[in-house]
């Protein structure tokens, strides 16, 4: 056997839960806490390290810093149902920074870390709210998408502003988040919720080289994977269909129900290899290529889990196109997490795959746990996931470990188990809602479940014989009842053996006592036929939480242990109580039973909570292990009450223990941090208890109140939390101290919010700077102190002034403004403290001047988000540099405010010109941008190009045709300046739309646009215009007869002929006269005029 660990269970059905580091680190989030997995030097056994706590819900997202293993960058991010994304230093497991949504009904869903871009990290809520988070001035920006539901997100690792975003109604969002964010294409390939999306490690298109399509692979609850070209025209490449059936046939595999429907989660770990899940909890990979664009080919990977497989991560290798070497197959190492709570690593070279570390995991409080009393290798424990597992020690347990679940039928907490002491194959359990049932463990058949008798929790089980009867009957307590079972006749109800008050009870080893405990603190003792003899204890006064007998025998003992007789309780108090109840033995000579007492041997204090497991050693007389509610395991030497050792490794209270059964050195433990561990207490250290203070309760529930103060106070208790691990250091451990009396040196890091904090109005009536301290000096009840000064001064003036210093210190009945040093700065501190609290910052301020404080006040107003400028015009009295950082912070906080004017103007300052511009192109503010790039920049400098280019974009969506067409005109491009001024239908913009496009050299277009303001010329009756047009474009002359016709009409209109006359004259109908032809006649004689030169002086044609 080897010390181990059993971690946490990951969150089911969660796509990013779980994310692995550059030097194989792995993270994945657990309830509301986070696991941290470390291979050890040999690489085979993980050291886990637990962060408690570290959102107030369910953990939803988990990514490392890309820079991961670089010094001083081992961060980790992580999101959760709440509005709160926090970076964690993994270095000592503590917060480092935080982003709060200014809205606190949101739910983050997912958090990337840019891998192209490591100073930033974008966070998306199931609203649909896309926040790009820049640590490195703490600044953000948000994106809105509109109305939707997000299910997942991932950053484009070869373009740090594309970002993809999976939505609950199948489609996937590529957004472009550069200035105000846009979204580039609605990929439509599923029509149900995305699950997975995962972009190709290379840049280039594997399926027709040389075009950056930037490849991205989507999976959702189906049976197929789309392959999108999201880098260029949106489409998408290939789809892929995921096998029908499972293609391990060796046993039999359930596949995912319809209730819970499909879940296809994506991996794409090498440019030609694409991993997904099945239907079936197995790992396929597909082989992606040219060859295989149409019909790619998959092989099984492993089959290790045996159901629902919704989350693969692997060791992250970014290739760019320049890098040939993607074409080859490379060395990958994946893990994979499923519904059966098994987490597997596998690695993949070529077409070898090998499976190197699986371990369970449990999703609930391991409430108990057994070994088999005839095959001591085999442990079973119980846990709040509604799962009895069974582990064979007897088979290596580095990184595969032999465990079998029990599930059937069980619908519950397993909150106790025993073991049948005749047959090794009965496994009795009992659940937290009173269901007792045995397991056959050597069948796969369901439990046979004993009649419903408990109605609430079974705290104790455990086999016994039958009154008068050689046969052993199933005994449990509930319902302070104590009963026991015929497994013969298990639906027959239970016999009552004691019907109130009962709390615990146990069998001795050799079954000729049955030790009960009961509410009010005593023991009672029966005999085999449960006849009660001796007389009862009433020396505890407290709750019986635990009864251990010692056993009869141990490794150590030749014959019968001298301690075979010892009995261990344990009481709703951290104190443990050893009895002698050798008096009550069968054997005894004394006939008159009732004056038999338990004798006291011992009390065992050194735990600071109630103890509520205990176990002795089957290895060596008299030694005891407890566990107990101050997340502690203790190791006693009985007989001389020495603490041995003490394990501080949970984080969460101690529910059962026991010595391992193969060796003596390593003991077993389960606890409410969801952990099973080996340890060995030759390694742990002697911890002494000592008084615990009282402690602020962690919040583990969301509050009710929407106020900044619960914010506050769970960043307070995220970052008093102590770190769960596996190597204890020597430091004060849940209220212990260690014997060689080192003083805890715990890392706290504060975690401030990064929403702007809204200040109170400054009232314009002057405030003194020392409140408090001023009505103590006023207090009448302080009179004697003045006493006491005035000797001090009095003295000072014979011995000088060092006398009076040293008297003022060693008194504490005047304030301390006449103190020493310290004293002073405590009332500075506290003042501040007031002050702060008041929202009274600028008088923080400046008593920090007074103290030489000023550095730290700023970087605090900076994290806060409460610069201002007078805090950053006094900047200038520390150094030049100092005054620039502030100036770019508060920049940084104006844009978040909503405030780009001013915030340009302090770039301006610190000489960030092209940022300047930026923050007013990223505002829309295009004009300002350009005047400002006209002002600073040299008139070559290419920015002013793209400056026009975006102004253009921008008006053009918005419908300010004139605006962008000037634009165009500036940048040369008279086409498109053609094209948008076209789309007004007036006769000016028609005119000048026509002679652009000629500028252009579009003779086609500008004939149209010609054509277009002829007509509009003609329907405002402006004949004159529309034949200055037809001389400016001889390209639609044949338009003159139309203007003509028009002229004729509209003077026969204007004669005041009727309308049925002026018809009859258009369809040539009217009587000839003299004076009047129809209008063909008319118009041929006018054609016929232009075409016959007019001879002057002759006055005839």
């Amino acid at each position: 056997m080897n010390e181990v660990t059993f971690p946490p269970s990951p969150n089911w059905y969660l796509s990013s839960i779980l994310a692995c580091s550059n030097n194989g680190t792995v993270a994945w989030g657990s309830r509301n806490a986070i696991v941290i997995a470390k291979a050890s030097q040999d690489g085979k056994i993980f050291k886990y390290n637990i962060i408690p706590n570290a959102h107030l819900d369910r953990v939803t997202s988990v990514a490392f810093s890309p820079k991961f293993g670089e010094p001083d960058n081992n961060f980790l991010v992580s999101g959760g149902d709440e509005y709160i994304a926090r970076i964690w230093n993994l270095d000592t497991c503590n917060a480092h920074m935080a982003y709060s949504y200014p809205d606190n009904k949101q739910k983050i869903i997912g958090v990337q870390w840019s891998v192209s871009d490591p100073t930033m990290i974008c966070c998306i809520t199931t609203e649909g709210s896309l926040i790009l988070w820049y640590i490195t001035h703490g600044g953000s920006k948000k994106i809105s998408l509109g109305k939707l539901t997000a299910t997942c997100l991932s950053c484009c690792p070869h373009n740090s502003n594309i970002v993809a975003v999976g939505t609950k109604i199948g489609l996937v969002y590529i957004i472009d988040i550069r200035g105000s964010g846009t979204i580039m294409y609605k990929l439509r390939g599923h029509d149900v919720e995305i699950a997975s999306l995962s972009w190709c490690p290379t840049d280039i298109n594997i399926f027709n080289t040389g075009a950056k399509d930037l490849l991205l692979a989507s999976g959702a609850k189906d049976r197929s994977i789309f392959i999108w070209k999201a880098g260029s025209d949106g489409r998408y490449e290939t789809e892929i269909i995921l096998p029908t059936g499972p293609m391990d046939s060796q046993r039999h595999r359930s596949k995912l129900g319809t209730a819970s429907g499909g879940w296809t989660t994506v991996c794409w770990v090498d440019p030609n290899r694409l991993l997904s899940s099945s239907s079936w909890g197995e790992l396929i990979s597909w082989k992606l290529s040219a060859a295989t664009k149409k019909k790619p080919t998959c092989e099984l990977i492993h089959a290790s889990h045996a159901r629902g497989l919704f989350c693969i991560a692997h060791i992250p290798s970014v290739k760019s196109s320049e890098d040939e070497s993607w074409r080859s197959e490379n060395s990958v190492t994946v893990w994979t997490l499923a519904q059966d709570r098994q987490v597997v690593c596998c690695k993949i070279t070529g077409s070898k795959f090998e499976v190197v570390y699986s371990v369970p995991t449990q999703g609930g409080y391991v409430y108990c746990i057994a070994a088999c009393p005839l095959d001591t290798s085999r442990i079973a424990f119980g846990a709040g996931d509604a799962m009895l597992r069974l582990w064979n020690l007897s088979e290596p347990h580095e990184n595969f470990f032999d465990v079998t679940q029990l599930w059937q039928k069980i619908k519950g907490k397993v909150r106790c188990i025993s073991w049948h002491p005749e047959k090794e194959n009965w496994l009795a359990f009992a659940t937290g809602e009173g269901r007792v049932g045995v397991f056959d463990t050597n069948s796969s058949k369901p439990p046979v479940l004993y009649r419903q008798y408990h109605r609430h929790t079974v705290y104790t089980l455990g086999w016994g014989p039958a009154p008068k009867s050689e046969h052993f009957v199933l005994y449990s307590c509930g319902d302070t009842e104590l009963v026991y079972y015929d497994p013969e006749k298990p639906n027959k109800d239970p016999v009552c053996v004691r019907k109130k008050e009962c709390t615990e009870f146990s069998w001795k080893p050799d079954y000729s006592c049955l030790a009960i405990g009961f509410e009010d603190g005593s023991l009672t003792f029966l005999n085999r036929d449960l006849v009660e003899y001796g007389r009862s204890t009433y020396f505890l006064k407290k709750a019986i939480q635990c009864v251990a007998w010692h056993p009869g025998s141990t490794a150590t003992d030749f014959n019968f242990s001298p301690l075979q007789h010892y009995l261990a309780v344990a009481v709703n108090s951290p104190t443990i109580t050893i009895f002698d109840v050798q008096d009550l033995a069968i054997e005894s000579s004394t006939n008159n039973t009732a004056e038999r007492v338990p004798k006291l041997v011992a009390v065992l204090n050194g735990h600071t909570a109630k103890v509520v497991s205990l176990a002795w050693s089957p290895h060596i007389s008299g030694y005891l292990v407890s566990g107990s509610y101050d997340n502690t395991a203790q190791v006693w030497k009985v007989e001389s009450q020495e603490l041995l050792g003490t394990y501080t490794g949970h984080t969460n209270p101690v529910h059962c223990c026991m010595w391992s059964p193969l060796d003596p050195d390593l003991i077993i433990t389960g606890s409410a941090d969801f952990t099973l561990r080996i340890w060995r207490l030759s390694e742990q250290p002697v911890i002494q208890a000592v008084e615990k203070t009282a402690q602020k309760k962690v919040r583990t529930k969301k509050s009710k109140h929407k106020t900044n103060t619960s914010q506050k106070e769970h960043s307070t208790d995220i970052m008093d939390t102590s770190v769960q691990s596996d190597t204890l250091d020597n430091s004060t451990v849940n209220g212990m101290e260690t014997i060689k009396n080192i003083k805890d040196q715990q890392i706290l890091t504060e975690v401030k919010s990064i929403n702007t904090v809204e200040t109170k109005k400054r009232k314009s009536k002057s405030y003194t700077y020392f409140t408090s301290t001023t009505k103590l000096l006023n207090n009448k009840s302080t009179l004697s102190s003045i006493r006491d000064l005035a000797k001090y001064v009095h003295a000072s003036e014979k011995d000088g002034k060092s006398t009076m210093e040293v008297c003022l210190e060693e008194t504490n009945k005047f304030p301390s403004f006449f103190g020493g040093d310290d004293d002073l700065t405590n009332i500075l501190e506290k003042e501040k403290s007031v002050h702060a609290s008041q929202g009274q910052h600028n008088m923080v301020t400046e008593m920090d001047i007074w103290t030489n404080n000023l550095k730290h006040n700023l970087q605090e107003a900076v994290k806060e988000k409460r610069l201002n400028d007078y805090l950053v015009s006094l900047a200038p009295c520390l150094s030049m540099k100092t005054w620039q950082d502030m100036c770019e912070a508060y920049a940084s906080q104006l844009i978040f405010e909503n405030n780009p004017n001013k915030a340009v103007s302090y770039l301006l300052c610190t000489h960030k010109i092209h940022r300047a511009i930026e923050v007013f192109k990223d505002s829309k503010m295009f004009r300002e941008a350009y005047v400002l790039a006209r002002c600073k920049l040299s008139p070559e400098d290419p920015l002013l190009v793209k400056l026009l280019e975006e102004w253009a974009e921008n008006t053009v969506k918005e419908g300010y045709f004139e605006e962008a067409v000037r634009c165009y005109i500036k940048l040369g491009d008279f086409s498109k300046a053609a094209k948008y001024l076209g789309r007004r239908k007036d006769l000016a913009s028609l005119q000048v739309a026509a002679e652009l496009a000629l500028l252009a050299g579009d003779q086609i277009f500008s004939d149209s646009l010609a054509e277009e303001s002829v007509t509009e010329a003609l329907l405002n009756s402006d004949c004159a215009t529309a034949r200055g047009i037809l001389e400016q474009f001889s390209g639609i002359k044949y338009r003159e007869v139309q203007i003509d016709a028009f002229e004729e009409v509209a003077k026969v209109l204007r004669s005041g002929n009727e309308l049925n006359k002026v018809e009859d004259w258009l369809n040539g109908k009217f009587r000839k006269t003299k004076h009047n032809y129809e209008l063909i006649s008319v118009m041929k004689f006018h054609w016929l005029l232009l075409q016959i030169p007019w001879k002057i002086n002759s006055g005839i044609w």
